[in-house]
């Protein structure tokens, strides 16, 4: 006796990776909430209506916006330094249990997972791609410890 069962079709996939765009006011009045457009190339995949600090926020959040070193906090640096340095065991770098997953799911993940993690946390990213480079333990250690001492940004910033 032979069965047949539904496949349920693939999800379906952009050909574009999708970003958001605040949609234009027809006129000058300013509304408490703004119209955000989600695009992939020329194809319109949907409109979200948010309050205005909340639509900026996340339009910011889904622009493709590379890392800079001055994102870079003492903070950060030691949470990176905790989970990926078996040496640097400074409790006061301890990062809560969110920090320590989004740590190693930057880790653990693919070029494309680290760009869409990036959007919102770059400063993890950049300091994950700092310590796994060549010498990059190294590199990060030195960069911790220029950090906590010249204040809360790089030297130079």
């Amino acid at each position: 006796m032979e069965h047949t069962y539904a496949i349920a079709p693939a999800a379906y996939a952009p050909p574009a990776p999708v970003q958001a765009r605040l949609a234009p006011h027809p006129t000058t009045y300013r509304p408490l909430q703004e119209t955000v457009v989600f695009e992939a190339g020329e194809e319109v995949y949907g409109y979200v209506f948010l309050p205005a600090a909340a639509a900026h926020d996340l339009v910011h959040r889904l622009e493709d916006t590379p890392a800079t070193l001055s994102m870079l906090t003492a903070e950060v640096a030691g949470h990176v330094r905790y989970v990926l340095d078996r040496e640097h065991t400074d409790s006061s770098d301890e990062p809560d249990q969110w920090v320590f997953d989004l740590i190693t799911l930057i880790h653990n993940g693919t070029d494309e997972q680290r760009r869409r993690i990036g959007r919102g946390y770059a400063a993890y990213v950049w300091a994950v791609a700092i310590a796994t480079g060549p010498d990059g333990l190294t590199q990060l250690r030195h960069l911790h410890e220029t950090v906590k001492t010249s204040g809360s940004r790089p030297v130079g910033d």
